[in-house]
């Protein structure tokens, strides 16, 4: 149907549904029954390396490199929780989201006294603090992505 927004035709249709997952690439049809049975179908690509590096978009990558870098490698921001052996992202994520509240605060003085030494310097903690947060989110998207799989599966 359509509606009319500031004078101009706009149609909506209903909403579609969309898979988490992408479409699979459009050679899938090079490989019906037929062609198999008929081995015409091309050659698959090659395996990935399981070892050594390869190039991805310019960029050279080692295989055994972590899929999140340590924080102290990005050189960006200190860390501001600690790497105990009973770590826990949420607990440290919600220490941070304290400590961030606590700042804001501390902040909002500041900028009510114009001081823009100090306003400075607590903009540059919480800029940390942001992204020591995200730091900790980054780490735990692996583990998000396997559980979303695992779900998945079991419900399918």
């Amino acid at each position: 149907y359509q509606r009319r927004v500031h004078g101009e035709a706009v149609s909506h249709s209903p909403q579609r549904m969309v898979s988490p997952f992408p479409l699979p690439p459009s050679f899938y049809r090079l490989y019906d029954s037929a062609a198999v049975r008929g081995g015409l179908v091309p050659r698959p690509p090659p395996p990935p390396p399981s070892d050594g590096s390869f190039k991805m978009f310019g960029a050279t990558i080692k295989v055994d490199d972590p899929l999140v870098l340590p924080l102290e490698s990005q050189h960006v921001a200190p860390r501001l929780y600690s790497m105990a052996a009973d770590f826990d992202h949420a607990s440290e994520l919600r220490g941070l989201k304290g400590k961030l509240l606590a700042r804001f605060v501390d902040l909002l003085g500041v900028v009510s006294d114009c001081s823009p030494e100090k306003r400075t310097a607590i903009l540059s903690e919480i800029k940390d603090i942001f992204l020591n947060m995200e730091h900790l989110l980054n780490e735990f998207r692996p583990h998000q992505a396997r559980e979303t799989v695992l779900a998945m599966m079991e419900a399918g």
